[in-house]
């Protein structure tokens, strides 16, 4: 099902989970060297792995979805909040 997020605090409608402690590989399509002697990294797809969840937060403003621990819970608030939709 789709989400449909509307933040109760600021209205944005993205909703992001926050994991600590997780490996993530990138892919690198390209790197230049820069006019002020860095160079710079362009980024392809990447893929996580691992991970221990923290929170479910809105990425606009951090406000943190009381409640959810878990897939589950945050599918619950979800549904009880009218913010599941058709795909």
């Amino acid at each position: 099902m789709k989400v449909n997020f509307k933040c109760k605090k600021c209205g944005s409608n993205i909703l992001e989970e926050v994991l600590g402690d997780v490996t993530k590989y990138s892919a690198i399509s390209a790197i230049e060297l820069l006019d002020n002697g860095y160079a710079a990294i362009e980024y392809g797809n990447s893929n996580d792995e691992n991970g221990d969840f923290i929170v479910y937060q809105c990425a606009s403003c951090g406000e943190e979805v009381d409640g959810c621990y878990n897939e589950n819970n945050l599918f619950e608030y979800l549904k009880e909040n009218n913010m599941l939709g058709e795909n």
